[in-house]
């Protein structure tokens, strides 16, 4: 999972910056395993978070589907087709026509297919996102509660890293979400091409953008604290 790959290297720039502070503060460099500890599990708590949103994100594009057609969240063939030559050295084909029933029934079980694997995905994500998520946020408390001198650091360290990761695929899916349901909506529709489904764009930006807005205020009000 990119956004996964991406918790785990800002972990590792926190660590950096961490080091290069306490060296600029004269304090000794060495790391406790305490530290370690709460290190481990400011990362995987975000990381259990990413597969939570994950799975609540392939939930909302399925729910989508459910709300405004399968077509919203899931690519259907286009109505028209050429028709394939009747014969080799026939010369004909070419004709527009309309898929036939076995046609139209196999696409509608792949479409309802995606559908169903959806929230399977959905289910399974939040489930085990929920519970490895809750396990690590206990457990990274309790090892604040052991390293008071470090804590505050990855505190912070971790709603800067969740509004980051928040804040780039929310900025990365909102505008993309709505010019895909505006072309979705406005565009005149042709039997002969399939319309791009904003879905699971949407999807995601229904997921991230409350996750970046609660965090950018979490950080404004710890920032306002702290002045």
């Amino acid at each position: 999972m990119p956004l996964g790959i991406l918790a785990f290297v800002a972990v590792l720039v926190a660590l950096g910056v961490y080091v290069a502070l306490r060296m600029r503060a004269g304090q000794p460099v060495g790391f406790t395993f305490r530290t370690v500890v709460l290190a481990y599990f400011s990362m995987m708590s975000i990381a259990s978070f990413l597969v939570l949103a994950a799975g609540l994100t392939s939930g909302a594009k399925a729910g989508l589907s459910d709300a405004l057609g399968r077509e919203f969240s899931y690519f259907t063939p286009p109505k028209l087709r050429p028709a394939p030559p009747e014969g080799p050295g026939s010369g004909r084909g070419g004709e527009l026509r309309p898929p036939s029933e076995e046609e139209q029934a196999r696409n509608q079980r792949q479409v309802e297919r995606q559908y169903q694997e959806d929230w399977i995905q959905a289910g399974s994500l939040v489930a085990v996102g929920s519970l490895l998520w809750a396990l690590h946020l206990w457990g990274r408390r309790k090892a604040e509660s052991q390293d008071e001198a470090s804590a505050p650091f990855f505190r912070r360290a971790s709603t800067t890293m969740l509004l980051a990761i928040a804040g780039i695929a929310g900025i990365i899916s909102l505008p993309t979400g709505i010019y895909e349901l505006l072309r979705y909506l406005l565009l005149p529709t042709d039997d002969l091409f399939s319309r791009q489904p904003p879905g699971s764009t949407l999807a995601m930006a229904l997921v991230f953008v409350p996750i970046w807005l609660y965090y950018l205020l979490q950080a404004l009000r710890r920032s306002g604290a702290e002045a």
